[in-house]
């Protein structure tokens, strides 16, 4: 969808006869600079089912990991909350945890189209 608004838009500047300036940002790192409490407390104001909350601080807060070998078992041990990096999930867990910040992102006098760890800044000039 914000392909589809950035070409819209520089379409229609153009045929306006304006100029469009575009910022592309790839922000680095960012799933580990998540704080948690803020993202499970903006999926609480955004009246997300409760027990999908609670699963995913569960999943980012208490994990724990074993190693198996055929019959022979481990013991769980606990390991440090941190995002789950190249899991389908975190692109999802970011945009809620920015929702904030992006949720007027098509009425603004410029633009801020982002998804994920991707961030378009975008305005126009006459």
């Amino acid at each position: 969808m914000n392909a589809a608004v950035q070409a819209t838009d520089v379409y229609d500047g153009f045929e306006r006869g304006e100029e469009t300036l575009i910022v592309a940002l790839d922000l680095d790192d960012v799933y580990n600079r998540i704080e948690y409490d803020v993202l499970l407390r903006t999926m609480i104001n955004l009246k997300i089912i409760p027990q999908l909350v609670v699963w995913v601080g569960e999943a980012l807060l208490k994990r724990r990991v074993a190693m198996w070998l055929g019959n022979w078992t481990c013991d769980t041990r606990s390991i440090t909350p941190e995002s789950l990096q190249g899991s389908p999930l975190s692109p999802v867990l970011f945009n809620i945890y920015t929702v904030g910040k992006t949720s007027g992102q098509l009425e603004s006098l410029g633009r801020e189209l982002s998804f994920a760890d991707v961030v378009l800044v975008y305005r126009q000039t006459g």
